[in-house]
């Protein structure tokens, strides 16, 4: 058992404390050390040591140590900064991309959210898997896209598949579907320019009713068929 090697008191009664002495390292116990301008090669003076508890002791033994806990990076002033203008000019520009929208498969941002979670990564982990900014995974959790080519980088990195068609290049994306003109369209301004307001407001009512009357012409025609056939 260790003891003070100025007045022989032992460790058991007495917190002992490693000095520096001309015969080397020797043990020496507060009261003493207190009278002695040596130097200490432990410092804990006027603290008791720490008493491991027996749960810290078994896992010691097992070789298990939690002491070492990850170090978990926080964004600093300018990241963050950074991050949210990122979001804001992403949020002030962004516009839904209605072709690349028509070729997803129904509810393709909860496949989404659901294959991410299942890979137990954040929306910030699988933005930096398809280097792209966070925001724009958050969008497309969101039921937003305007870009083909995210679909794929998530497709390929979740292992799912979002689009109606996966056999179609991405570069054969984007190109718009001819569809049918609307009314505004359907008036050619150019030609009625010396019209007031009000004439074009007559003459854009007079097309919704002539819409309306096809419609309701078409309506008519399909239950005119049903009877027929009964």
């Amino acid at each position: 058992m260790e003891e003070c090697y100025k007045c022989g008191i032992s460790e058991d009664k007495a917190v002992l404390f490693e000095v520096i002495t001309g015969d080397g390292i020797k043990k020496i116990c507060k009261n003493c050390a207190s009278g002695e301008d040596l130097p200490l090669v432990n410092t804990n003076i006027g603290h008791s040591p720490r008493v491991p508890t027996v749960y810290e002791r078994l896992r010691r033994l097992s070789g298990i140590d939690n002491s070492k806990k990850p170090v978990i990076k926080t964004p600093n002033k300018e990241e963050k900064e950074m991050k949210k203008l990122v979001e804001e000019n992403f949020n002030k520009n962004y516009k839904d991309n209605v072709y690349v929208k028509d070729a997803l498969i129904e509810n393709f941002h909860w496949i989404v959210m659901r294959a991410r979670r299942l890979k137990h990564v954040s929306q910030e982990q699988l933005a930096q898997a398809i280097n792209e900014p966070e925001v724009v995974v958050k969008a497309l959790e969101e039921g937003k896209i305007k870009d083909i080519k995210v679909i794929e980088k998530v497709e390929n990195y979740l292992g799912i598949t979002l689009r109606k068609n996966p056999a179609k290049r991405v570069q054969e994306y984007g190109t718009p579907t001819p569809v049918a003109p609307s009314l505004n369209q359907q008036i050619d301004f150019k030609s009625t320019k010396n019209l007031t307001i009000s004439q074009l407001q007559e003459m854009k009512k007079k097309r919704e009713a002539e819409e309306l009357a096809k419609k309701q012409r078409k309506i008519d025609d399909e239950m005119n068929e049903e009877m027929r056939e009964k």
